[in-house]
């Protein structure tokens, strides 16, 4: 059994030790400035400047935006990139930092501005820049969290052999000692390291901008709002995008809502499968499933890479498993960690079990041979020349492709009104992308010998 679908047909179930997590989004509550008018703008002109990080100089923040009443600093690189790889140099964190002043009169020239920096944090992004592999090793928690974390992107990536669908670096890659880094107890570690470290660096650059400045940051008591977690687990398959496509259905109907959306392969990832003999059509895509499962709460699935497909549960605010989503100190991030990767579990194999029910279901004494493939082509077209054209094109792409002005349009129709093959392309899509249907899955891949 080398796919995923074989895979949960058999019971397949996460644990929590095997949760990761990617996007954090939250807000920390942890600074003020005080200082006159001049000194205000000093500050704000010194914090996009470069800083001296571990010898190294750094942008963190760009020029300001806004005012002097509600100040914003975007952090290098923007909110979010859709970039695949994080630029050299680039801060392994997204977001912005607020500064709001506070209400105070003219007599008054020491005024004060809360400073709340508005993260979206990445742990799997920021361990596949990690260097410091060999040190790391050892799963000792003292001695692994004595080692800064990276926190700015490096020139050299563990890059492997594998491309990413879904846009973003964000994905497992690279030697075996990177792989290392997501295991327990390496992962726990390594994110621990990453949010302290980040902690640190605007406790650091904050105070250093505000003594250049004139003025003075103050650390006040903390308070952290988480607003977004995501926690995933990844499996391998051999043909992600027709996995996740014959999952959308049984996926689909678990959930109170339900959508899924189309990404269009990227030319390096299409030119590499090309290169493995895996021809790519011009509108071929990589789906993602996505249902709302509960209050605040939604899973997704879609193929990461060319050999992986990732299931996401994502919780926001309110959702049942997070519990209080406000935290006195820093340290609340990691207690949301582990709340929201027992939830994700619960959740993900709530969801994993009936629908491996489905797939059985399906699958359950309705796996033709591929002489009944061959004869339904014929039952369905009333013609042995069309069958066998249509049957030589499954075995060999795996796969129907056909544009929307094909004169193959009526036939595969009829196909997909019996059940034959299933559109799997979006709706509106130039190049139509069809798969047989999931009785007749076992058959083709049988005919095109186990590929």
């Amino acid at each position: 059994m080398n796919d995923l679908i074989d895979r949960l047909i058999s019971g397949l179930t996460v644990s929590v030790n095997d949760a990761k997590q990617d996007r954090i989004q939250l807000k920390l509550k942890r600074w003020t400035f005080q200082g006159n008018m001049l000194q205000f703008e000093r500050f704000s002109t010194h914090l996009s400047q470069t800083f001296n990080v571990e010898g190294v100089p750094r942008r963190i923040f760009n020029a300001r935006q806004g005012d002097e009443r509600r100040a914003i600093w975007p952090i290098t690189g923007g909110i979010g990139s859709r970039r695949y790889l994080t630029p050299p140099g680039v801060p392994l964190f997204s977001g912005r930092l607020r500064g709001y002043q506070q209400p105070s009169g003219p007599e008054q020239p020491i005024k004060t501005w809360h400073l709340i920096a508005e993260l979206s944090i990445n742990p799997t992004r920021a361990v596949l820049h990690e260097k410091e592999l060999l040190r790391l090793t050892t799963g000792d928690r003292d001695i692994g969290l004595a080692i800064p974390a990276p926190l700015f992107a490096g020139r050299t990536l563990a890059l492997g052999q594998v491309l990413p669908f879904i846009s973003g670096d964000n994905f497992a890659r690279g030697s075996r000692l990177h792989r290392l880094q997501f295991r327990q107890p390496n992962w726990g570690i390594n994110v621990e390291r990453y949010w302290r470290g980040i902690v640190d660096l605007f406790d650091t650059t904050l105070g250093a901008v505000g003594d250049e400045a004139g003025g003075a940051v103050y650390e006040i008591h903390p308070k952290v709002t988480l607003q977004n977690m995501e926690t995933y687990w990844e499996f391998e398959d051999t043909d992600p995008i027709a996995t996740v496509a014959a999952l959308e259905r049984p996926f689909r109907s678990l959930g109170s809502k339900s959508s899924v959306e189309w990404y269009t392969i990227s030319d390096g990832a299409r030119a590499t499968l090309r290169s493995r003999g895996i021809i790519i059509a011009d509108d071929d895509n990589a789906p993602v499933i996505k249902i709302q499962i509960a209050k605040g709460t939604q899973i997704k699935a879609y193929a990461k890479t060319a050999g992986s497909i990732r299931f996401e549960v994502t919780h926001t605010q309110g959702a049942s498993d997070i519990g209080a989503y406000t935290a006195a100190d820093t340290d609340g991030l990691f207690r949301w960690i582990d709340q929201t990767a027992a939830g994700a579990t619960r959740r993900l194999n709530a969801l994993l079990e009936p629908l491996g029910r489905t797939l059985s279901e399906e699958a359950s004494g309705r796996q033709y041979q591929p002489q009944r493939f061959l004869n339904d082509l014929y039952e369905a077209y009333k013609d042995w020349p069309s069958a066998l054209r249509t049957f030589s094109m499954l075995i060999n792409a795996g796969k129907l492709e056909v544009r929307k002005t094909s004169p193959l349009g009526d036939e595969v129709k009829t196909l997909v009104r019996k059940k034959i093959i299933r559109r799997v392309s979006a709706r509106n899509a130039e190049v139509r992308i069809f798969h047989v249907t999931e009785r007749y899955r076992t058959a083709l891949a049988s005919l095109r010998g186990g590929w």
